[in-house]
């Protein structure tokens, strides 16, 4: 029965921290338009609608 409870366990451990990583992606085109942004922004260039 502890075996049991033991798999169950880890069972759902692997569950949780599968969808913990799922829940952290990270969109890196809008991570890098947001550096690009803030360089621009530090060397006082104007924003602009340029992708």
């Amino acid at each position: 029965m502890l075996l049991l409870l033991r798999r169950i366990g880890f069972c759902l451990g692997l569950l949780l921290a599968a969808f913990a990583a799922r829940a952290q992606t990270i969109n890196t085109d809008a991570v890098t338009r947001y550096w690009e942004i803030t360089d621009g922004l530090r060397q006082n260039r104007p924003l602009t609608d340029q992708a």
